[in-house]
């Protein structure tokens, strides 16, 4: 199936993340987020991620907000000089989301 521009979105967050936890260098991250903006299917997103563990636990809200800080500003300097504006906002979207998601457990909890 085809994806669209959130879920391409969605996985550089996720690439993001993986980065600032240290499971992906720099230079690997930057190739991802590449495979990640180029994919057209469901397939190539999930080979982007396929040896990456998933990201189930919900962080706290202190580690949400440096979590997405970090990926924010490592796409907004590894990835934009090359790839454009519309990098920056997927990035700034991407550290909006995990910041609302981590209010949200916190106000359920």
């Amino acid at each position: 199936m085809r994806v669209s521009d959130v879920d391409r979105d969605e996985v550089c967050g996720l690439l993001g993340q993986h980065f600032a936890e240290g499971r992906i260098a720099l230079d690997e991250l930057r190739g991802r987020i590449g495979a990640a903006q180029g994919a057209a299917t469901e397939e190539e997103l999930r080979q982007v991620l396929a040896d990456l563990p998933s990201v189930t636990s919900r962080p706290r809200f202190r580690g949400a907000v440096w979590t997405g800080l970090g990926g924010f500003f490592v796409i907004l300097i590894a990835v934009v000089p090359h790839h454009g504006p519309a990098t920056l906002i997927a990035a700034l979207g991407s550290f909006i989301g995990i910041v609302l998601m981590a209010d949200d457990f916190l106000t359920r909890s």
